[in-house]
């Protein structure tokens, strides 16, 4: 049975509210975004059509590129980042976040599907900006009452930040922070600051 029309429409009636809030650094509409964001993700989708975003899409993409050093170093750092997430029954969500087309997602129809917190790594990475961050996830887990560890956002952002160097074809972007995962287990981002992860209590798992 494929998901039912009550709540693509309801979806559709989320997503047309984002479409008036681009993304970007400007924090005004932040609070509003989460809300939004945190509504489609509470929608349950388990029986659906759509295709699944997830490290196993990442790395077939990987795969299936040519000519690139560091490809078998990727392939590594994404089976370890796998590992260290946490992925629960429940846990794929309708996804807001168009990351081929750096936008909203158009409507329910030309979707797809994948871990909540793939869609709040796509944002935060997108606009790429502390500040924003910590607006964002504070208001997401004030509205979506939901709380993603460190592991599950450091492990989406790689795999978002692996597909953008697939598209981009230049995991140069990603060379750096691939050989940190591989040879420290370690993995450090900016885009989210020490004090928002202390301030919001985000626990590691």
């Amino acid at each position: 049975m494929l998901l039912n029309n009550k709540i693509k429409k309801k979806i559709n009636c989320q997503l047309w509210k984002l479409k008036n809030y681009p993304l970007s650094k400007e924090t005004d509409n932040v609070e509003q975004i989460a809300k939004y964001i945190a509504k489609i993700h509470s929608y349950d989708i388990l029986q659906n059509d759509l295709p699944l975003y997830d490290v196993r899409w990442v790395r077939n993409l990987v795969l299936e590129s040519k000519d690139y050093e560091i490809k078998s170093n990727i392939i590594t750092a994404l089976e370890i980042m796998s590992k260290i997430e946490i992925v629960k029954k429940n846990d794929n969500k309708f996804l807001t976040w168009n990351i081929g087309n750096t936008t909203w997602q158009a409507d329910y129809e030309t979707g797809y599907i994948g871990s909540y917190v793939w869609d709040i790594a796509a944002i935060i990475n997108y606009v790429s900006d502390s500040t924003f961050s910590d607006i964002f996830l504070e208001s997401y887990i004030k509205y979506g009452r939901r709380k993603p560890t460190l592991t599950a956002i450091y492990a989406n952002i790689y795999y978002v930040q692996t597909l953008k160097a697939v598209m981009d074809r230049d995991f140069g972007k990603i060379e750096s922070l691939t050989e940190d995962i591989i040879t420290e287990n370690s993995f450090y981002t900016d885009i989210i600051s020490v004090e928002t992860i202390s301030r919001l209590r985000i626990l590691g798992y």
